[in-house]
């Protein structure tokens, strides 16, 4: 041992790290008639186990010790500081006692046993009680999260060495900021995504069977439109036989409006041109004036990643003109834009009813010139022009009711239309390809984050790697995972449960989906595509029949929301991060029996978390055999005690005994004489002790002898 053995000189070194003892009196002048506690117990610096009776107040000393070390643990999670309990609200016992809790550093707390743990103030002991065990081990499920997690990354933190922290106070904002870069490229992604979305869903609202089905009956209708149309061609009207006189008047008049007829025709094919280049340079506008802010958005995007990396760069010595110099000359699109808005100007003037001058005010004139002729015409006459007049408007009609691609309401357009719809799955077919090479892409970068993770958790798996207990024992180990994060509440929130198509049912629905995320990994690209195109088949397909029937998407989600959103959901995967998992041998904790999981939680509790605050654990022997509790948690102990205090209350002897216990504090209450509890301490050498012991644990000396006889060697 030497002249200062290694557990003395480091309660010199760091006396604010270890209990030197515990004092419990009820408040002067309490009304209360019961004793309960009158104690003052000291406590060794290394294990001290708590034995006793049930009943005896052992766990009332662990709460009593936790609440001094302010643990700040719900009082539910107490065993016997609790509202059901010595705290109940009928009789509350804890407002009658006091208590001061003391530090090998003399630093005293004074406190009440009714009192809730300061929240501002820093907990100073590490407290396991039962409850907290059970509570942390049912709320473990392959998603993550929760208590556990947050302690687990807690943990993670404080094994990384203090300049490899870079300034950071937790893990997050340490990953975080390695990650940023990585973040931004997923955001840029998808952002690539989202227009491609919205391009899919485009084009299957077009290609959706209703929309289809709504094209052929306008079509329908359109040939009967236009079978009515032709078989009311206008009746021939003969051009009239008159005398000379008569016929030299009409022909002159007729000579005139031949002419009108030939000015119209001119002017008609005018507008349409004019018509035909406007909406042409419409086109060009807008598409110079989408690069003009495309550009002013790059150069913005270009201010911003100049503002968040000088201060980078200043920190390196360097300028940001060192790194990138932009040159951007929009002046040949400007120039342009002006040409294509002066001549959209001069062509809107040429289509201008305001404009006297405009081939569409002269085409009005003309076709008023025509109908003032033609009232001087005589009747037989008229009636030949009216006749001349309707037919060409027949014709006219005819013409374009079958092949005016400009009217969507054509034959030629709706036919155009359904050829269209039929090509449309292949378009759909390559923005999927291109969606489906984003979405990798993204994944790409999330698993890019893994190995941040796996820098960052490798000195708290190399100190594992160190304790032969955990190492071999029970192959302890920390690995990182992509898992989703409530994929399935999600989507199900997406999905109208009440309209037709794989997910109806609210029940059913929620089933169906829950089924298919959990089918799959996403650890790998194989697992995400799996599931994603599973998900997308029953999306786009009513799988509930044997032959499944074709559906759309739009129709089977929520009225606010849209395709194209769901889309960028599914395929943006912002469900999706990489998480830490502690493994106990290959296998994680949600895969693990409570039995195992609670083993592993206090395996992490005693060796892997590297604060050296007291720990006090009640009853951890609790959901453990006995060659479990000797073979694993008695080794783990021994040496965890060898730099924090452990204090453990306990009915088996293994953690008394065979952990060869520092001090054990033997516990009892006289229920005869006022609920007197008394603490009798010392070590396991000090007979009296040891008859206690022997009593609580093995069931007095007579018990255990028999056994020991009955057993063979």
């Amino acid at each position: 041992m030497g002249s200062n053995p290694p557990k003395r000189a480091d309660v010199r070194k760091q006396p604010q790290r270890y209990i030197k003892s515990v004092e419990v009196q009820k408040r002067q002048g309490a009304p209360l008639r019961e004793e309960w506690f009158n104690c003052n117990v000291e406590l060794n610096p290394g294990l001290v186990a708590i034995v006793g009776n049930k009943g005896s107040g052992k766990s009332a000393l662990a709460d009593i010790l936790a609440l001094g070390g302010n643990s700040q643990h719900d009082e539910r999670s107490y065993s016997f500081l609790n509202q059901t309990r010595f705290r109940n609200p009928r009789e509350d016992k804890s407002i009658h006692f006091k208590a001061e809790l003391t530090w090998q550093s003399d630093q005293v707390r004074r406190y009440g046993l009714s009192d809730s743990p300061d929240r501002e103030d820093v907990e100073r002991v590490r407290y396991i009680p039962q409850s907290h065990l059970e509570q942390v081990c049912n709320e473990i499920t392959s998603e993550g999260g929760g208590t556990f997690d947050q302690e687990l990354r807690a943990v993670i933190f404080s094994h990384i060495p203090v300049a490899e922290r870079l300034g950071k106070q937790s893990l997050d904002a340490l990953l975080a900021y390695l990650g940023e870069e990585t973040f931004d490229r997923i955001n840029v992604l998808q952002g690539e995504l989202s227009k491609t979305n919205r391009e899919i869903a485009a084009l299957e609202a077009d290609a959706s069977p209703e929309r289809k089905r709504e094209i052929e009956k306008r079509r329908t209708a359109k040939l009967r439109e236009l079978s009515v149309l032709k078989n009311n061609e206008p009746k021939a009207q003969p051009k009239p036989d008159t005398d000379p006189a008569t016929t030299k008047a009409m022909q002159e008049i007729q000579v005139s409006i031949d002419a009108a007829r030939t000015l119209v025709g001119t002017l008609e094919a005018a507008v349409d041109a004019a018509a035909q280049e406007r909406k042409s340079l419409l086109s060009q506008i807008a598409t110079a004036d989408k690069i003009l802010q495309r550009v002013r958005n790059f150069e913005d995007a270009y201010s911003q990643l100049e503002q968040e990396t000088r201060e980078d760069l200043e920190a390196l010595g360097l300028d940001w003109e060192d790194l990138v110099k932009l040159q951007v000359d929009t002046e040949a699109v400007k120039t342009l834009h002006a040409e294509l808005a002066n001549k959209e100007a001069a062509t809107r003037a040429r289509l201008d009813t305001e404009n006297e001058e405009s081939e569409t005010s002269r085409l009005t004139l003309a076709k008023q010139d025509i109908t003032r002729l033609q009232n001087l015409l005589d009747a037989p006459t008229r009636r030949h022009q009216e006749y001349v007049t309707a037919h060409k408007e027949w014709v006219d009609a005819v013409a374009s009711l079958e092949s005016d691609i400009e009217d969507p309401d054509s034959l030629a357009s709706l036919n155009a239309e359904l050829q269209r719809i039929a090509e449309l799955p292949a378009q759909i077919a390559g923005h999927e390809s291109e969606r489906g090479a984003i979405c990798r892409r993204i994944h790409e970068q999330i698993v890019g984050l893994q190995e941040h993770y796996r820098k960052l958790y490798q000195p708290v798996q190399d100190f594992i790697l160190k304790h032969q207990t955990l190492a071999e024992s029970i192959q302890l180990s920390f690995d990182v995972r992509i898992s989703e994060t409530n994929l399935a509440d999600e989507l199900a929130e997406w999905i109208d449960k009440g309209r037709k198509g794989s997910f109806q049912g609210a029940e059913d629905g929620v089933a169906r989906i829950k089924d298919i995320v959990g089918r799959h990994t996403f650890d790998g690209t194989e697992g995400l595509e799996a599931f994603l195109d599973e998900f997308m088949q029953a999306l786009k397909n009513d799988v509930r029949h044997e032959k499944p029937r074709p559906m759309s998407t739009a129709t089977q989600l929520k009225g606010n929301r849209t395709a194209a959103a769901l889309y960028d959901f599914l395929y943006g995967l912002s469900f999706l991060k990489p998480r830490y998992a502690l493994k106990m041998e290959g296998k994680e904790l949600f895969e693990l029996s409570p039995g195992e999981r609670g083993l592993l939680l206090l395996l992490f509790y005693l060796l892997v978390e590297k604060n050296n605050r007291p720990l006090i654990l009640d009853q951890p022997e609790e959901n453990l055999d006995n060659e479990t509790v000797h073979e694993v948690l008695v080794p783990s102990i021994k040496l965890a005690k060898q730099r924090r205090q452990i204090i453990v209350v306990t009915h088996n002897p293994n953690l008394a005994v065979v952990a060869d216990a520092d001090q054990v504090i033997a516990a009892s209450i006289d229920k005869k004489h006022l609920c007197r509890v008394t603490y009798e301490s010392g070590a396991l050498e000090n007979p009296k002790v040891n008859r206690r012991v022997v009593r609580y644990l093995e069931g007095t000396l007579p018990a255990f002898m028999k056994r020991d006889k009955r057993y063979i060697r």
